[in-house]
């Protein structure tokens, strides 16, 4: 995503951790040199890696899935960021649908509500979208939330989640985690447990 990428990829992290023994990319090596660093670093043990993805010019994207090979991906959200290499927000958001592409056919794609072009266009390019958010449309949402300064909170399907950092970003980021734990067959209570042990990576 535009941002939000380094939490979400913590927020997964931590919400499966109680369920699979979890290798994770290392602060924010996303790039063409960091991804590889990070997926040598597995240890054999893992059942599951939790790699961030970061793009900064048209074409990364596909080089990065090609290397990673994901069973199932996560898209948080399009915004205006680095438009000196992809021009507009078309360009942006084409770019990281090259995700979903290279993501197996019998995988999950978990993406954002916002904007509105993300889930639509997703659909288009993989056959098992689920979109996350707070808005009436999303396939996972809360029935209900909360967040301020220090703490954001929600519930879905009977079950309460809660991350220690405020604001509506993270609350967001959250549903996008919890939805993409579920989503490879983690309990809700499990990835409850989990997501409360987040805690933010520095300067994320």
């Amino acid at each position: 995503g535009s941002s939000g990428k380094t939490t979400v990829k913590e927020m997964v992290s931590c919400a499966v951790s109680n369920e699979m023994i979890v290798h994770r990319t290392q602060g924010n090596l996303n790039n063409q040199i960091g991804l590889p660093l990070s997926i040598l670093s597995a240890s054999d043990e893992a059942d599951v890696w939790v790699l961030e993805l970061g793009a900064s010019e048209p074409g990364e994207i596909r080089k990065l899935t090609a290397i990673a090979e994901p069973d199932d991906a996560v898209v948080t959200t399009v915004g205006p960021a680095h438009l000196e290499g992809f021009g507009d927000l078309a360009g942006v958001l084409s770019e990281k649908l090259d995700l979903l592409r290279g993501t197996s056919a019998a995988g999950t794609a978990v993406v954002g509500e916002l904007p509105a072009e993300l889930p639509r266009e997703a659909r288009r390019v993989h056959d098992a979208v689920v979109v996350a958010g707070l808005g009436i449309d999303s396939d996972f949402r809360p029935e209900d939330w909360s967040f301020g300064p220090d703490e954001a909170r929600f519930t879905h399907a009977g079950t309460e989640y809660a991350v220690p950092v405020g604001g509506e970003h993270h609350l967001r980021d959250a549903v996008i985690a919890v939805a993409a734990a579920l989503s490879i067959g983690v309990s809700p209570a499990s990835a409850a447990r989990g997501l409360a042990d987040y805690r933010p990576v520095g300067m994320r």
